[in-house]
């Protein structure tokens, strides 16, 4: 998810919590 780094810190966070 190369898109990941792009997005700021907070939807990373997000991410993160789904995986």
């Amino acid at each position: 998810m190369g898109d990941v780094m792009v997005t700021p810190p907070v939807l990373t966070d997000q991410m993160n919590s789904i995986v």
